[in-house]
C-alpha cells in the first residue's frame, strides 16, 4: 500500500551549507543550537498559517 503526504516547507536548516561548516565543522548539534537562536518563530508561524491556508 502506498501512503502519499504532501507537506510544505517553511522552514529549513541546512547543516552542510560552506558557510556553516566553517563555523561549527562536524559539530551539526551546535550549528542547530545556534540556528534556534536566530529563528524568527512569529515570522514561521505566519509562513505556516499563510502556506496552509
Amino acid at each position: 500500500m502506498f501512503v502519499s503526504f504532501s507537506y510544505t516547507h517553511v522552514l529549513r536548516l541546512d547543516s552542510w551549507e560552506r558557510a556553516n561548516y566553517v563555523k561549527y565543522q562536524n559539530q551539526c548539534s551546535d550549528c542547530a543550537a545556534g540556528f534556534r537562536h536566530v529563528v524568527n518563530r512569529d515570522q514561521v508561524a505566519a509562513n505556516h498559517a499563510a502556506a496552509t491556508d
